[in-house]
């Protein structure tokens, strides 16, 4: 047997070992989220973790599940989706969805010029947030690494300044109205 077959062998099985610990972890986390929404009297109480009927839970900003009825009604809630200019046209149909299920907490994030001056002539909520010379001609290596780089910073603002987010894509389609108060 060759060194390299020996090292790739055990590459495979140290990969197979830690897929089985994540797989246990979450057997087991999720069999005492589980206990405690059958009320299970070992959980404790304040960790009153809870789905509401609709099946919709907002992560907190400490990483945790909490249910949204416990948000205030009066607490600054955010759908953002953002769009460039080869967007203009889905943003559009996502927002005009979002609008029809009778949200009223969504916004695009124009992320150039173009997208804003085309998305401004409409009826639409739009937050400005371009990018800095984007990098069309590398979409993945460039532009991509643009995107989600000003997805994570911007996303981070909003959370800092306390305001809830939601962030999705233009092209996620949303079949029902969920209330996020």
């Amino acid at each position: 047997m060759s060194v390299a077959f020996l090292r790739s062998r055990h590459a495979q099985i140290l990969i197979l070992l830690l897929i089985a610990v994540q797989v246990i972890f979450n057997f087991y986390s999720s069999n005492r989220f589980i206990s405690r929404l059958d009320g299970d009297e070992n959980s404790s109480k304040d960790e009153s973790v809870l789905i509401s009927t609709s099946g919709v839970g907002v992560v907190t900003n400490d990483g945790l599940l909490r249910s949204s009825s416990n948000i205030s009604t009066n607490e600054d809630i955010k759908i953002i989706a953002f769009a460039d200019k080869h967007y203009v046209a889905l943003a559009k149909v996502w927002y005009e969805r979002l609008s029809s299920l009778g949200y009223t907490e969504h916004y695009i994030v124009c992320v150039d010029d173009k997208s804003y001056k085309k998305l401004s002539q409409g009826n639409y909520r739009l937050i400005q947030r371009y990018i800095t010379n984007p990098d069309y001609a590398h979409p993945v290596v460039g532009f991509g690494r643009q995107l989600y780089s000003l997805r994570l910073q911007f996303t981070l603002e909003m959370l800092q300044n306390g305001t809830h987010v939601l962030v999705t894509d233009v092209d996620n389609i949303f079949n029902r109205y969920v209330s996020l108060a």
